[in-house]
């Protein structure tokens, strides 16, 4: 008598023997980019989005505290003077809060002047300290706006959210000027935009525009593409127009 196949034992202990063409395959995940796929025995929670997502919100802290280190000799002794050109730590804000504090033009567009403004006002004066003061306040703002703009990335593109996350740019930018303001409006109009939440796609892109000239470019392709899939435009524009209106007036 023949003995029974590995197959035929398998099912007489009751044990499902899984077909070798439906093997689970590696979950592609973002992790690819920190050294490949995930293997078959990582558990489910790693290959979550959403904790991807909350590992790349407190990775927001790395370029940040690389930003306070390549200028910690301003923050220690002042941002005036040659000196910070020569240690590689200048910064546009410093020299904003005088100005800022006494309501004079500054050249700001008009969101980035009114969050700055606003933090102007808590560092109670314009000596060597209040700048520091006011330097660290922009970066405090500055890390939740980043982390505004991880969670807009990592719920439309999680494959790309540790890239920005990541991204050797940030630790040179971000403490030079309010230009962050724009970009995670744009960030975020842009999301709101893929997701038809239109209202508030012509919200925050109106916000951009009134954050900087680059957001223009952003608001032209997304009239071109909304026109080429088919997408009506009006509330999008009717949000963004009427929230440019009221800023424009109320400022």
């Amino acid at each position: 008598m023949s003995e029974p196949t590995p197959t035929a034992r398998d099912g007489a202990r009751g044990v499902a023997r899984r077909p070798a063409s439906s093997a689970a395959r590696p979950a592609q995940t973002p992790w690819r980019v920190l050294g490949g796929p995930l293997g078959r025995h990582t558990s489910a929670r790693s290959a979550d989005v959403a904790a991807l997502v909350r590992l790349a919100v407190l990775l927001t802290a790395l370029p940040m505290l690389l930003a306070l280190a390549l200028r910690a000799w301003c923050l220690q002794h002042g941002f005036g003077g040659q000196q910070p050109l020569w240690r590689a730590c200048y910064s546009d804000l410093p020299a904003l809060l005088g100005n800022l504090r006494l309501g004079s033009a500054t050249g700001e567009p008009v969101v980035p002047a009114a969050v700055l403004r606003a933090l102007a006002e808590l560092t109670g004066g314009v000596d060597a300290r209040a700048q520091t003061v006011f330097v660290l306040l922009w970066a405090l703002v500055a890390l939740i706006l980043l982390a505004v703009c991880t969670v807009a990335i990592g719920a439309y593109r999680p494959d790309r959210v540790l890239l920005f996350v990541l991204c050797p740019a940030l630790a040179l930018g971000l403490l030079i000027s309010g230009d962050l303001i724009g970009v995670a409006l744009m960030v975020v109009g842009i999301v709101a935009w893929s997701r038809r939440h239109d209202l508030a796609a012509g919200v925050a892109l109106g916000l951009a525009v009134l954050s900087g000239s680059l957001a223009l470019a952003v608001v032209v392709a997304v009239i071109m593409l909304s026109r080429r899939i088919g997408r009506r435009l009006r509330r999008l524009l009717l949000a963004g127009a009427g929230t440019v209106a009221v800023v424009c007036v109320v400022a």
